[in-house]
């Protein structure tokens, strides 16, 4: 345990991993962005082809049908790859920064330890 406190290149440290968490935190909120974006196009082209299903024959309507279940099928496997990157890859990345940055605060003493406080909010 280090008694004396943090050097500049301790504390730059440290900042840099807080740069890394918002860094994080924001590819994540793109990601959701997106994702929401690729649910509302699936939501519209379902529409879209369910209005024209409406107006044709029954055969093209069949047809259509088996093209709406494709759209919603693709449009499923988006949303999972998104939340797949999300949860599995930036949401574990964010955690093991945040957990380092917690050892830090406990480690070097800091006088600022505001993942502690995160830590006891949550």
């Amino acid at each position: 345990m280090a008694d004396t406190p943090p050097d500049k290149d301790e504390l730059a440290a440290y900042a840099h991993l807080r740069l890394f968490e918002s860094d994080f935190d924001r590819a994540q909120g793109q990601l959701r962005a997106v994702s929401s974006a690729w649910s509302a196009a699936v939501l519209a082209a379902t529409a879209l082809i369910t209005i024209h299903a409406a107006e044709g024959d029954s055969d093209q309507r069949s047809q259509l049908l088996y093209v709406v279940q494709l759209v919603l099928l693709f449009g499923s496997f988006g949303v999972f790859a998104f939340w797949y990157v999300d949860q599995r890859v930036y949401q574990r990345l964010l955690h093991s920064v945040f957990a380092y940055g917690l050892h830090r605060e406990f480690r070097d003493r800091l006088e600022t330890r505001t993942r502690a406080a995160l830590r006891r909010e949550l």
